[in-house]
Formats: C-alpha cells, structure tokens, sequence
C-alpha cells in the first residue's frame, strides 16, 4: 500500500514538472510577469519624453545664452575697431600713405 502511494506521488511529481516545463505555462508565467511590470514600464515611457523635451529646453536656453554672449562680443569689437579707426595715429598713417601713392 505504502509502495503504491510512493508510486502515485511519484508519477504526481513527474506529471507536474512535465506541466511546469510545459511551453503553454511558461509563456503564461512571461505574459503575467509582463502585465505586473506593465504599468512601471508605461510610467516610465511616459516619463522619458517629458525628460527629453526638458533636457531640449535646457539645451536652447544655454544656445541662447551663448548666442547673447556671442552678440555682446561683436558689439565689443565693432566699437574697438571704431575707436581704433578714429585713433589719429591711424589717420596719420592713411595721410601718409595717401600722399605716398600720389
């Protein structure tokens, strides 16, 4: 009796790891596992395009500030060479080499 039970169990455990490495239960296991994860990864998806256009906005505020630092720098060098025109030495040098040419 005690045998016939051994057996029974025995072909009880074969039967059900037979079920478990069954491919039907195991891509049921994947499915549930990817419905409990869904939601985390739906958040996260949503969440990425939101850091992106962030992470836009952070880059054309520095383009823009760049671009003022760039314009303040041809201001600067627009009235030096202004100044420089304007600087009677200059203006000596071109008498001088007027005169030279005539």
């Amino acid at each position: 009796l005690l045998q016939a039970h051994q057996v029974r169990l025995h072909r009880q455990q074969l039967l059900q790891q037979r079920l478990q490495a069954h491919p039907a239960l195991q891509l049921h296991q994947v499915h549930q596992a990817q419905l409990h994860h869904q939601p985390q990864l739906l958040q996260a998806h949503l969440a990425l395009p939101l850091h992106q256009q962030q992470h836009h906005q952070a880059h054309l505020a520095l383009l823009l500030h760049q671009q003022q630092l760039l314009q303040a720098h041809l201001v600067r060098l627009l009235h030096q060479q202004q100044r420089l025109q304007a600087h009677p030495a200059l203006q000596l040098l071109q008498v001088h080499l007027a005169l030279l040419l005539h």
